[in-house]
């Protein structure tokens, strides 16, 4: 729902006349920023070992970085620091020994104390002079360079571009082996067997298979009847769908109402949020759209009703004849 409300927000703002002068004001920040921000990251390693999936082969599955680095630099692309009368921004992007690596039937660090974990994660990270032995890359070592080179004021050199960039990578190397497709493989459908699994997870016993056959009986057991057939049964009783339509009509309701005030109060939206959370995304979807549909055609009657007044009364008119009411 979080996602449908962001979309809504950015296409609002798509259709607003955007300000020249907030524009400006922005850029000018961006171009501030720019011309500051310096980035240097060294030895980064990241790493998944997994030991279930096919445990006659175990294999670990990684990204290592030597470095990477954003620097401001001058015309002769030295590192410098720049002052405020600066006519361009010169900038110099390093990147240095990224790889990718899927190690089958491979050593486990988990299994490790800390400080060996430590030492061999580091001394694994690949170098443009040192390569780990016994690693399987899926994207061998990379290293590039980039120089930028950005006008800060187009619209005074109409000649020279507002961005410049020249980008040079050594080579690309990509392989896949048999072994690492036969393992990807694996990984994908232990994968789809955890998500089936999961609705069933919470009644699993935790107790080995060997002397507990009664747990185990009961699980199957209660995964059968309390997420099927139970479930099932209970989603076609009459009692479940008069609930349902309910919820759908006070959800529809009070979304009307969180739309028709400026400022919902925090009653209000927790009775919002607490019916978000029975219903499914579906279900709130047609309820808002119901109430959407609703709010835009009281708007246009009060429009016609009250002449000037449009939608930023409607709200507070609204409020006004409750109080009224409340009164009588």
């Amino acid at each position: 729902m979080q996602g449908i409300e962001d979309a809504k927000k950015k296409e609002a703002e798509r259709d607003k006349p955007t300000d020249p002068k907030a524009a400006g004001f922005a850029e000018k920040v961006a171009t501030q920023v720019i011309k500051n921000i310096q980035i240097k990251v060294n030895d980064i390693h990241v790493r998944y070992e997994d030991r279930t999936t096919n445990k006659e082969a175990p294999f670990a599955i990684g990204a290592t970085l030597e470095g990477f680095s954003v620097l401001t630099t001058d015309e002769n692309w030295l590192p410098c620091i720049l002052d405020q009368s600066v006519e361009m921004i010169y900038k110099l992007v390093q990147l240095n020994s990224l790889a990718v690596y899927w190690n089958t039937d491979s050593p486990l660090y988990s299994a490790m104390e800390r400080p060996q974990l430590m030492a061999g994660m580091k001394e694994s990270v690949a170098k443009k002079d040192k390569v780990p032995p016994g690693y399987q890359y899926l994207i061998a070592p990379i290293s590039s360079q980039a120089q930028m080179r950005i006008n800060p004021r187009p619209e005074a050199k109409m000649e020279i571009p507002k961005a410049w960039l020249n980008l040079v990578v050594n080579s690309i190397a990509v392989a896949l082996q048999r072994k690492q497709y036969r393992d990807v493989m694996k990984l994908l459908q232990n994968f789809e067997m955890m998500a089936r699994n999961d609705p069933f997870r919470k009644y699993k016993p935790d107790c080995p298979l060997k002397g507990n056959a009664k747990k185990w009986w009961h699980y199957a057991m209660n995964s059968v009847m309390k997420e099927e057939i139970k479930r099932r049964s209970e989603l076609w009783s009459w009692k479940h769908m008069e609930k349902h339509r309910k919820m759908c009509k006070q959800y529809t309701k009070l979304y009307l109402d969180k739309l028709d005030t400026s400022k919902p109060g925090k009653d209000l939206i927790a009775k919002v949020e607490a019916l978000e959370k029975e219903l499914d995304v579906l279900n709130i979807t047609l309820c808002r759209q119901q109430a959407e549909a609703e709010f835009r055609r009281l708007g246009k009657k009060r429009q016609a009703e009250g002449g000037e007044d449009g939608l930023a009364d409607v709200g507070e008119k609204r409020r006004k004849r409750r109080k009224k009411k409340r009164k009588t």
